[in-house]
């Protein structure tokens, strides 16, 4: 037996969801109430933007998976809308969910999708608040759009009950219906597209079909693509909304300020697209952020280009990481504002002055540079977590080591004057350890007498600070660097992939030969949670087992290689990887998988404020009686 939705509950549901839409495109977009007023006394006044905050466009999910390796994947994921019809008589109670809505989300699975959000506070004619948004799907005919679009259209009428919410057949777009509500305008329907036929959902008047590429073979740094997604972001569309949260509150002004400064709005905004495709031997993702030149300083990104010196520091049996180009100027603009913002009694920068004789910026900060990045290596510990390296290039390392020094020996007194009131001696059982490693500056963090195992350390030559969690990485991160070998570059992995005819401000890398291997268990238990879920159990349908063999996931396994240049003003950032998405998933995962330790850690801490004491039962035995 199939429920409705009473006609009461409709209109409340309605009601609600079309105020709180309006409630919260009014927090979001509305600008003053004066503004339309000044704009038709003064026509030379600048007019806002129309500006498209996000976009979004995918390929159907079978064009995602397009190498031999993945084809069992695919073949399982083209069975998800056949097991999730065959639900509805499996589960008790499923029966009266609407076959409607089974059949909808049974055509829907996969479908290629676009997705759009404008912010226009001028175009409000169909949209009273300036909120335009388009949601569609892709249908490889125009029979199945308008199948959805009958289903969609019963599961409309049966929850409205005898007195459905009018609509009209839409004037622009005759296939399609309108519903007009207090907010705006909302058409739904199948429509005709260059591309072929669809089913949308528009509230206002979005941009259509002129704002979303097509999904064919384009070029894209160089060499031709099949792409599988595209997306933009324009925080610049914001800007109304900030204009008036700035006006509302005094903290907002600053906020504004700063974001603004950072270039996230005004007339040289930036703003970020991605396209995501294949080529003939690989996979291609090309991230583009507009305008970050201009504002490369406030994102703490460098236009000076890596050198061959500086790509050395990483050794060639690195299994991943990355090195680039920073800045420190916003890192120390926001710590002045921090400062200038605190009360003298909470002022943490002027306490550390005062009794350890160490500023943050001029002691510390101003003697770092401009070059830093992380690595995990078998030369630093055998490649797991413990050999972990992150890095950063000195400006000055006789004044670094000295602040060091200093902070260092503050840390050690104050250890003694704690031992020393409470235990009536002076006790180091936590200290920090200053050394010598072949005329270079070693620092470790000790618990003598302790059974910890750990001591995180930090090591110093005269270009590079380290920082690892054990003694021996950071003695090996300094072999690497005082060393004339030629490192990561040099492994074949990433010859080819990383150019030396361009200015390279990043580069990030995954050798996927060795990273597979550890992520391939759990590569094969999600496989076979898949496969186990699309395998029916009233029939013989299987797709066969989806992950492929470790031999075979490994034969031709290509590296994840990732470099960032500038274009112009665009800091653009082209990743290639294997065309296997599986190849892809085991390489992360294993990649992740070194961080496991500190995963588990955090997710066995209680959370703040759990007691460790086990909480009294629901009915505790009594005590037994004293006697008397």
């Amino acid at each position: 037996m199939r429920t409705t939705i009473k006609p009461t509950r409709l209109r409340t549901l309605i009601t609600t969801t079309l105020a709180g839409l309006s409630l919260l495109t009014a927090a979001a977009i509305a600008q003053p109430a004066n503004n339309k007023e000044k704009n038709n006394n003064n026509n030379n006044a600048p007019q806002p933007r129309r500006t498209v905050l996000l976009s979004f466009e995918t390929a159907p999910i079978e064009t995602f998976l397009v190498d031999a390796k993945d084809a069992n994947l695919r073949a399982a994921l083209l069975m998800l809308p056949k097991r999730f019809a065959e639900l509805r008589t499996e589960i008790e109670g499923a029966d009266e969910i609407p076959k409607e809505l089974i059949s909808v989300i049974e055509k829907i699975m996969g479908k290629g999708a676009r997705f759009s959000l404008e912010l226009d506070p001028v175009n409000n004619a169909q949209s009273r608040f300036g909120v335009h948004t388009c949601i569609s799907l892709g249908f490889p005919n125009e029979a199945d759009a308008r199948a959805v679009g009958k289903d969609i259209d019963t599961l409309w009428k049966d929850a409205a009950g005898p007195n459905p919410p009018r609509t009209s057949i839409s004037k622009s777009i005759p296939t399609m219906q309108e519903l007009a509500t207090p907010a705006g305008l909302l058409r739904f329907g199948p429509r005709s597209t260059p591309t072929g036929w669809r089913y949308e959902v528009h509230f206002g008047s979005p941009k259509l079909d002129d704002l979303f590429a097509s999904m064919q073979s384009t070029t894209l740094a160089g060499v031709k693509i099949t792409p599988i997604s595209r997306s933009s972001f324009d925080p610049a569309a914001l800007e109304p909304l900030m204009t008036m949260f700035a006006a509302a509150n005094p903290a907002g002004g600053m906020v504004a300020a700063q974001l603004a400064d950072a270039g996230y709005f005004g007339e040289n905004a930036i703003s970020i697209s991605n396209t995501t495709g294949f080529t003939e031997s690989s996979s291609l993702s090309v991230t583009r952020i507009e305008n970050a030149r201009i504002h490369a300083e406030a994102l703490g990104i460098s236009e000076t280009p890596l050198t061959a010196a500086q790509l050395r520091i990483i050794p060639a049996d690195a299994k991943f990481g990355s090195i680039s180009s920073f800045s420190l100027a916003s890192t120390i603009n926001q710590i002045t504002r921090v400062e200038e913002s605190l009360p003298p009694e909470a002022n943490f920068f002027e306490m550390l002055r005062a009794r350890v004789g160490v500023d943050i910026v001029t002691d510390l900060l101003n003697h770092l540079g401009t070059t830093g990045g992380h690595y995990v290596s078998d030369s630093t510990g055998g490649g797991g977590l413990m050999s972990l390296v992150a890095f950063t290039s000195v400006n000055d390392s006789t004044k670094l080591s000295a602040t060091l020094d200093k902070l260092a020996g503050s840390l050690n007194s104050s250890i003694d004057g704690f031992t020393q009131a409470q235990l009536g001696k002076k006790l180091r059982y936590l200290t920090i350890n200053r050394s010598n490693y072949r005329n270079q500056k070693l620092y470790s963090l000790q618990f003598r007498g302790l059974p910890i195992p750990l001591e995180l350390s930090l090591g110093l030559t005269d270009q590079w600070l380290f920082i690892t969690l054990s003694p021996q990485a950071c003695m090996a991160a300094i072999d690497q660097a005082t060393s004339s070998d030629p490192g990561f570059t040099t492994n074949p992995a990433f010859v080819s992939a990383i150019p030396t005819n361009r200015p390279l401000v990043r580069v990030a890398f995954n050798d996927v030969s060795r990273t597979i291997r550890d992520g391939y268990p759990a590569l094969t238990l999600i496989g076979t949670a898949i496969t186990n879920t699309v395998r029916s159990p009233s029939t013989d349908r299987d797709p066969g087992q989806v992950v492929p063999t470790y031999n075979q996931l490994m034969k031709g396994a290509r590296a994840t290689v990732s470099i960032t240049t500038f274009d112009k003003d665009a800091y653009v950032t082209e990743t290639t990887a294997d065309r296997s998405t599986l190849v892809n998933a085991a390489a992360s995962i294993g990649e992740l998988s070194t961080y496991t330790p500190i995963l588990a850690s955090i997710g066995l801490r209680p959370p703040a404020g759990a007691s460790s004491e086990q909480p009294p039962r629901a009915n505790p035995r009594p005590p037994p009686p004293r006697p008397a």
